[in-house]
């Protein structure tokens, strides 16, 4: 409880950034405010091996989103099989999904839950963010350096003004998570 009013009474002294502040700190750290190559994809989950090969074949004849309701064990088979986007580097098992065309069936591929046949549906490449969709990113990490700066003082305050021994260690490894 005590610590929850100390960093509440600390974030409220922390002043909100400037727009001057927040352009300054994306122009300074725009490495940091990338979106990564990415494709949107749809699945079939099935069992085995051979299951997804009978499904592959099936795909040259039928549209993917019927072999989806027909054959996925997945429970969002009902709504399309939607995969989401998958990055890149996000695991080597989706190596295969970046270097083909929107349209391709790529698979099987053996996860954990099973044997996948992929539908690529969109392809993404990889481009750093404008300040404008960076924004609410920038802000919140500008307002956590401040109020971790804030804390710290606050902490060498109290240390120095009633004579606490630190240990420079433990405290270097504290952060202060905000929102």
């Amino acid at each position: 409880l005590k610590r929850k009013k100390i960093f509440s009474f600390l974030s409220a002294q922390v002043q909100t950034p400037s727009d001057a502040e927040l352009e300054s700190f994306y122009q300074n750290n725009k490495s940091r405010f990338i979106i990564k190559e990415a494709v949107l994809a749809s699945h079939v989950l099935v069992a085995d091996e051979n299951q997804a090969e009978i499904v592959k074949k099936l795909s040259k004849t039928q549209k993917f989103s019927d072999l989806v309701k027909k054959f996925s064990m997945s429970s969002d088979a009902k709504d399309g099989g939607s995969y989401g986007w998958i990055e890149k580097d996000s695991t080597p098992d989706f190596e295969r999904l970046f270097k083909s065309k929107v349209s391709d069936i790529i698979g099987p591929i053996k996860l954990s839950d099973g044997y996948h046949l992929f539908y690529i549906e969109q392809k993404r490449i990889s481009r750093p963010k404008s300040f404008i969709e960076a924004k609410d990113q920038i802000k919140s990490e500008v307002i956590a350096l401040r109020e971790t700066a804030r804390f710290s003082a606050w902490l060498d305050e109290q240390i120095k003004r009633y004579k606490v021994f630190k240990n420079t260690v433990v405290l270097e490894s504290l952060m202060v998570e905000t929102r």
